[in-house]
């Protein structure tokens, strides 16, 4: 298989989603989320938009943070100086980013949801900066969020993760692979991976080296069923 990332409909939509976040005038809610069930390519898309956006700071939320841990995490991120006091922290990492303005990537947005401080103290440095932050969760990601009302007002955009179609799946095949897949070898995988982005991945390379091994010329429905 080749090397390379293959932009899907769900990556489409969270650049689109981040287009829209660094748009964002003053007084407009500058804050996004994408999410969705597990397997969907969330974070490898999130990495590849800060890959693709440089000025990005793609971060994951620790199931431990604490507000000082969070905000510290962040500075060094940002190539700043880790603060020893968390009001000094919040202090230098407000002023960092009203300085320079960097877009921020929090994947795993679930674990921050444990002490309702920590995701609050967030929304104070949004609220303080204007800075944007997109945040990447999973499955029930939205209805938590939902709970925090003062936070989730400030949302420009909520996107929810599809799975993979089987037009997508004939796509990435076609740009991966290389053995052509069959159009009914699509149908068939995705009835088989439900659409899951990491399943698929892992299943074309298998049939890859099966496709090889037999000295076939394409990736079959047999193939798949064998």
């Amino acid at each position: 298989m080749k090397n390379k990332f293959v932009n899907t409909r769900n990556v489409k939509s969270m650049f689109a989603l981040a287009d829209l976040l660094e748009s964002s005038e003053e007084k407009t809610p500058g804050l996004g989320l994408y999410y969705g069930d597990p397997g969907l390519g969330k974070t490898e898309a999130a990495q590849h938009l800060c890959i693709k956006k440089p000025n990005y700071i793609y971060i994951r939320a620790k199931t431990a943070w604490t507000i000082r841990w969070m905000l510290n995490d962040l500075l060094l991120e940002l190539n700043e100086q880790a603060a020893g006091r968390t009001e000094r922290a919040y202090e230098r990492l407000r002023d960092t980013l009203l300085k320079d303005r960097r877009p921020i990537v929090i994947d795993e947005v679930d674990h921050m949801l444990h002490d309702s401080k920590v995701i609050e103290t967030m929304r104070d440095i949004y609220d303080e900066t204007g800075n944007p932050f997109l945040l990447i969760g999973m499955q029930d990601a939205e209805r938590k969020l939902k709970r925090f009302p003062h936070l989730y007002s400030r949302f420009a955009d909520v996107y929810k993760a599809k799975p993979i179609s089987a037009d997508e799946i004939q796509d990435i095949a076609d740009q991966l692979c290389d053995y052509p897949l069959e159009q009914q070898s699509a149908q068939l995988l995705f009835e088989r991976t439900n659409g899951e982005f990491r399943k698929i991945m892992r299943w074309l390379k298998v049939l890859e080296r099966k496709a090889h091994t037999n000295s076939l010329k394409a990736i079959t429905p047999a193939l798949i069923k064998g």
